[in-house]
């Protein structure tokens, strides 16, 4: 994370905006020098097609706490991309990301586009 933080200038950068905070969850998912940063913090329960407001785009993996490398799981295929769909249903237009969310983790998205 140390490393991810110096490439991205991460420290330098404003202050995190935040994008989807659930308590009961335990989730929460904010923006901060072009990343998406999205982390679950639920000791037993991990969410698929977990749905949150995004900016529109296609992200892709860059960083991902359950891989074995961190002791994890290993339950998130690395490098994978993320498309934002389109909604009309809440009587407004909105981008929604979807995210397979496992227990204790955090992941870091890179819209696709942005500086490596």
């Amino acid at each position: 994370m140390i490393a991810l933080a110096k490439r991205f200038c991460i420290l330098e950068s404003s202050e995190p905006h935040l994008l989807f905070e659930h308590s009961a969850d335990k989730v929460i998912v904010f923006r901060r020098a072009s990343l998406l940063f999205a982390f679950n913090f639920h000791p037993a329960l991990s969410h698929s097609d977990y749905c949150f407001e995004a900016p529109p785009g296609k992200y892709r993996m860059i960083f991902n706490s359950d891989g074995p490398e961190y002791g994890g799981h290993d339950r998130l295929q690395p490098d994978q991309y993320h498309l934002t769909q389109f909604d009309t249903s809440m009587q407004r237009t909105r981008n929604l990301l979807s995210l397979y969310l496992p227990t204790r983790t955090g992941m870091v998205l890179l819209l696709e586009g942005q500086r490596v």
